[in-house]
């Protein structure tokens, strides 16, 4: 274990930046906390406490009537600085993974160590796409209200019906902020996001006499998880860097993280080496997609179910939330700088000589087991891929997660079946018998 956590960081970072699916919202508020310097946070002291944040500011003045009769000698309107307290209360914790040492061992042409650093590779690219539908759904539930008191503005970066960049959307969006005296702000959204970014490198002046291409759109960002957190059409959140800020904690080195950048490798096994020895490691590593540092538990089990080698376990954690800062604008106070905006759905393309085809609906299937359960299973195949299994199981739901722990197919047990949903009933077989069938629900 000691050079253990070495290879580990190097090897996820090398692996992440190639394979990386980007989930572009986690990725603007971190950015946007990079920019913010309104909040700040550091430690109390150094005992590694996570203790609640402080902010500390000055309330805006937002009105105020000229008097020439007064002079500085005249009392004046006491200002005072006012304070507001923050908890973190978000945590995101991955399940606890295990790997078995023999199962490692019957690999093919790969080292323990690099096994060992891929599955951790996988597992934190699925924790990075949770941790960003957790911020959706958090930063959906803080939308707040425009000066005007309206929830959403519907606005049009993407001209549906000409399939050409709107100028006016950015302008709208633009204008809004600054009518609410708030900075430039950063933009998430769904195709349409997508569509302008694409089309930006190859425009050029319309015929209005409009450059589309020289608009400013560095501060935009595409993620389709969008338009799906707000269950479907197309939808834009925009908010100010300077009212909000993502705060994150690793427990494992007992300090704050949201704020390391420009770190070395030696500085990253610094701190990830932390917690370090034989058998148990509590330490951090640094997600080198978003920047985030995430604490990492391993621990090795021996004579696990009755095998000498036993097992290692995983699991990733993070404490995080997100501050937004009290009324910063002299409006109503629901107006936080996180704002809500709408667009028009893109209609399908019609040829002339075929109707276009419609979307597929996935469909539930079930199988009931009931010759297999309880029994051994020495080996399954699913598809065209043959897996060799060798476990007793005694009801559906170990029946499920020895099927689930092969990877690809996702089931569910459901009373004394087995449930999977998609396109079309999976093909399996188990203990070289013939296939069994899933019937459509």
């Amino acid at each position: 274990m000691k050079k253990f956590h070495i290879n580990v960081q190097r090897w996820i970072r090398n692996w992440s930046r190639t394979t990386a699916i980007r989930h572009e919202f986690t990725e603007a508020v971190v950015a946007a906390s990079q920019r913010n310097t309104t909040i700040q946070q550091s430690d109390y002291r150094n005992d590694n406490g996570r203790r609640k944040l402080t902010v500390k500011y000055f309330p805006p003045i937002c009105e105020l009537e000229f008097d020439c009769s007064t002079t500085i000698c005249d009392s004046g309107t006491s200002i005072k600085p006012t304070s507001r307290d923050f908890d973190i209360k978000q945590c995101s914790r991955s399940p606890v993974f295990s790997i078995s040492v023999r199962d490692v061992r019957d690999l093919d042409g790969i080292d323990p160590n690099s096994m060992f650093m891929e599955l951790f590779s996988n597992a934190l690219a699925a924790a990075r796409k949770t941790l960003n539908m957790q911020l959706l759904a958090y930063f959906i539930a803080n939308i707040g209200r425009f000066p005007d008191g309206s929830t959403s503005k519907v606005v049009s970066l993407f001209d549906v019906e000409k399939k050409t960049i709107d100028p006016f959307g950015n302008v709208v969006i633009a204008t809004t902020f600054s009518d609410a005296n708030l900075s430039e702000p950063i933009v998430v959204g769904g195709s349409h996001v997508q569509f302008v970014r694409s089309l930006l490198p190859v425009s050029g002046t319309n015929n209005d006499g409009i450059n589309t291409g020289g608009l400013p759109y560095s501060n935009y960002y595409y993620d389709k998880a969008v338009n799906e957190a707000f269950g479907g059409g197309e939808h834009l959140i925009a908010f100010d860097p300077q009212v909000l800020k993502f705060v994150s904690y690793s427990e494992n080195t007992g300090r704050w993280t949201t704020d390391l950048k420009g770190l070395s490798v030696t500085d990253i096994e610094g701190l990830f080496s932390q917690g370090i020895n034989d058998n148990v490691y509590f330490g951090s590593i640094i997600d080198p997609v978003t920047g985030i540092m995430w604490d990492l538990d391993v621990v090795h089990k021996p004579c696990t179910n009755g095998d000498k080698y036993g097992e290692w376990r995983f699991q990733f954690g993070l404490y995080w939330d997100v501050f937004f800062m009290p009324d910063r604008v002299c409006n109503d106070e629901a107006v936080n700088g996180v704002f809500h905006f709408t667009g028009c759905q893109m209609n399908p393309t019609v040829c002339p000589e075929a109707t276009p085809a419609e979307p597929i609906a996935k469909k539930k299937y079930e199988w009931t087991p009931s010759d297999i359960v309880p029994g051994y299973i020495k080996n399954v195949t699913i598809g065209n891929q043959s897996y060799t299994v060798e476990a007793n199981v005694a009801n559906v739901t170990e029946l499920v997660a020895e099927l689930n722990a092969l990877g690809g197919y996702q089931f569910e047990a459901s009373g004394d079946k087995v449930v999977y949903v998609g396109y079309s009933a999976p093909s399996i077989s188990v203990n070289d018998a013939d296939a069994v069938t899933f019937t459509e629900a």
